[in-house]
């Protein structure tokens, strides 16, 4: 994945509580508690202004990947602003996915 990078967020939409970042051949789908912190900006899954907030990610580059393992459970996203999105799967029924040309990458749970 990391070959893939940087990707400049385009668009995003939001499916309350579920948020898709979307690029040009990419896209990162948020099913499962995410919350974003970065500079001048704090929100979660649960934000009342979640629309308006998260169209503040739009125009930026995801830059990054942190996880403390391969298996990128509960990885973090890095923006080129210092934004982090950091996904919290709480179950396999509900997890992250990331669409790129030749790679679909889907998160799980930390069992």
């Amino acid at each position: 994945m990391e070959a893939e990078l940087p990707l400049k967020v385009l668009s995003c939409e939001v499916n309350d509580p579920i948020i898709n970042l979307i690029g040009n051949s990419w896209s990162l789908t948020l099913m499962c508690p995410w919350a974003v912190h970065g500079p001048n900006r704090v929100f979660d899954w649960e934000s009342p202004d979640l629309e308006d907030e998260v169209q503040g990610l739009v125009g930026r580059k995801l830059v990054t990947v942190e996880a403390d393992s391969d298996e990128l459970f509960d990885p973090v996203f890095v923006l080129d602003d210092g934004t982090h999105i950091h996904v919290f799967a709480d179950t396999d029924l509900d997890p992250w996915t990331m669409g790129l040309p030749e790679i679909f990458i889907s998160g799980a749970m930390r069992k």
